[in-house]
């Protein structure tokens, strides 16, 4: 089974300079750690859903045995537009709530996506926190 970790920072405001962490196990190995810088003047809410998508679409290149998925996820706004199918009120979240049910609606596997709060998540949001802190560091 995977089991994913998915976070989003934004420093420097919200919106604010946003980055995303993501951290994977197989079978209760790792296998995957990732960061990446999401841009500038985006919401905590954008890059948790990016993070999400980049979950997604990590899931659907390695998992060629169509093994059972869960991602966690510390936004109850992620998991509830995605699970609970609650209202999206934003043009710029929809078109990432898309994108992300889209690859949810496309796999053979099941994805289980859980609302796991922060304490169970610290490898992704440090994963996120540290690459934003270091690129606004970079940049003075």
């Amino acid at each position: 089974m995977y089991e994913v970790w998915v976070d989003g920072s934004v420093r420097d405001g919200n919106p604010g300079f946003g980055g995303i962490g993501i951290y994977a196990e197989h079978d209760g190995v790792e296998v995957w750690r990732y960061s990446s810088l999401w841009g500038q003047n985006v919401t905590n809410n954008q890059v948790e859903y990016a993070a999400m998508i980049d979950a997604l679409g990590y899931l659907e290149d390695v998992n060629t045995e169509n093994e059972d998925c869960v991602i966690h996820t510390d936004s109850a706004l992620v998991h509830g537009q995605l699970v609970k199918n609650w209202k999206c009120n934003f043009a710029h979240l929809r078109l990432l709530r898309k994108d992300a049910k889209r690859v949810l609606n496309s796999v053979p596997f099941k994805i289980e996506i859980l609302w796991s709060g922060r304490l169970t998540n610290e490898i992704a949001n440090e994963l996120a926190q540290t690459v934003t802190a270091e690129e606004l560091e970079r940049r003075g």
